[in-house]
Order: structure tokens, then C-alpha cells, then sequence
């Protein structure tokens, strides 16, 4: 089977002031929050949980995260903020929603040294509960990931690639909780941090790195891959965002560039 890739079409930054309806959409006032909220996930009750500092700022997800109810308003009755108990920082980690258990899975993250972060990969995984809110540690990874991405298969397993450490083949967690790496996948030839990954609709992953490469991998066995062209560096890098606003159609934005990208894949 073979893929086409095409119309990497550049759009136009344009700044327009919010307007308050549901087309442009608005920002509401600013409001406080108990930590800078790095990662965020909305739990399938609709709440939000977020970790990756502690109360006054400090880069580390190894002591608190916190869970937002928006029906209970934007106070602090508003905020849930526990400790956390799995001993593993997850700062920098990856996340995602378990299809089957509506768990949220936390993998990889940054490692505390009792004074600061060091900015390197762990092995951890952990998993929240939304029934509960409970955070426990998880089995291992085979790589110790930092800045990885997470992307569920259509089995339900979870794909991960990338992070520092974790560089050189990803993994795929099975709904056990079992790592396998994929050895017959390697992405040591793509930027590690946190790859842009999407399923596709034959059930592989396609995905580009924050450099512009993109490529589709196999994660059945041990997994293949193949790489599929690349798009300008302009727009391309780690700090750009990209998410896909419809089947086969992502969209790319910001990075090197105020312009964006939108990258179209058809499966011939």
C-alpha cells in the first residue's frame, strides 16, 4: 500500500481581536491556579487535571498535581490539590486517556535530585484514576523517556516515541500494562522531543518530528517504519503546535514562524 502525502499549504497568521461568540471565542479574566499547570488533561468526567510545578513555581512534578472541577467555578473550592505518592517525577512526561478503563496513562517525566529537576528521562509510568483521583506508579518503560509522545492505537494500546533517553526505538504498552520496544522501528534519525504523532486510519501512526520530517510507522510485532517527505524548517520546532482538526488533515502552527501549515495524507 502506498501513501500520498500533499498540499503543505501555508496560511497566514492573522492577529484579529477577540470577539466573544463561538466562532473567534474570547479569554476570560485571568485566574489563579495552585501550580503552573504545564500538562493538562480533561478527564472523561469533564474535569482537568493538571501537574508540572510546585506552588510557588518550581520546575518539578514530583510532589503535587491538581484536579479542577469548572462546574465549582474558578475559586479554590474549585481545586483539588493532592500529593503525589508514586516517587517519580513527572515533569516533561506524556499523557493520555485509556479507552477501556478512562484511566489517564503517565509516561516518562524528568528525574528530582532532592534540590532540582536534571532535565533527563525516567522509566516510570503512572496512572490517574479519575474515580478517585488517585495517582499510582505504574510498571517501566524499556527507555527512559523526557518530553515523549503518547498516541492510542485502535486496540487500545498506547504507542510511545521519543523523549531523551528514548530516542533511539519506541514502545507500545499493552492494555496489561506490558512494554515491548519496537526494534524493527527505528527513530534515532528523528528529533527526540516530543514528536507529533497521529493515528492513522489504517491503524499506523504518522507522524513528523520538530525538524519536518514526516514519516508512518507499523507498530504490529516489532514494528516498522518508513519515512515520507519533510515540510520547510520555517515551520518546524519544538515549540510549534499541531493538532488534527479533522481525519487525515493536521494542522501545524507557530515555531520558527508566525505561519502554519496544513498537512493532508490520503491512504491510495
Amino acid at each position: 500500500m502506498v501513501w500520498s502525502l500533499f498540499a503543505l499549504i501555508l496560511v497566514c497568521a492573522l492577529g484579529q481581536a477577540a470577539r466573544a461568540d463561538n466562532v473567534d471565542g474570547a479569554f476570560s479574566p485571568r485566574v489563579d491556579w495552585p501550580l503552573i499547570p504545564i500538562h493538562a488533561v480533561i478527564t472523561p468526567d469533564g474535569r482537568v487535571l493538571s501537574y508540572g510545578t510546585q506552588p510557588d513555581g518550581t520546575q518539578t512534578g514530583y510532589f503535587i498535581y491538581d484536579v479542577w472541577d469548572p462546574a465549582a467555578g474558578v475559586g479554590p473550592e474549585s481545586h483539588v490539590t493532592l500529593s503525589n505518592l508514586t516517587v517519580t517525577d513527572i515533569f516533561c512526561s506524556s499523557q493520555v486517556i485509556l479507552p477501556k478503563s478512562g484511566n489517564i496513562l503517565v509516561a516518562g517525566g524528568d528525574n528530582w535530585t532532592g534540590t532540582r529537576t536534571t532535565n533527563t528521562g525516567n522509566r516510570s509510568t503512572s496512572l490517574f484514576n479519575p474515580s478517585d483521583d488517585v495517582l499510582t506508579r505504574a510498571n517501566e518503560m524499556n527507555r527512559e523517556r523526557w518530553y515523549s509522545s503518547s498516541t492510542v492505537l485502535m486496540n487500545g494500546d498506547v504507542y510511545i516515541q521519543g523523549g531523551t533517553g528514548g530516542g533511539d526505538l519506541p514502545e507500545v504498552r499493552n492494555d496489561a500494562g506490558g512494554f515491548r520496544l519496537l526494534n524493527g522501528a527505528p527513530t534515532g534519525g528523528l528529533a527526540v522531543l516530543y514528536p507529533r504523532n497521529f493515528l492513522a486510519p489504517d491503524g499506523r501512526v504518522f507522524g513528523f518530528d520538530t525538524q519536518g520530517k514526516m514519516y508512518l510507522v507499523d507498530p504490529a510485532d516489532a514494528g516498522s517504519l518508513v519515512r515520507v517527505g519533510d515540510f520547510p524548517s520555517s515551520n518546524a520546532s519544538w515549540t510549534s503546535g499541531a493538532a488534527m482538526y479533522r481525519p487525515g488533515k493536521i494542522l501545524q502552527a507557530g515555531g520558527n514562524s508566525n505561519g502554519a501549515i496544513a498537512v493532508s495524507y490520503t491512504h491510495l
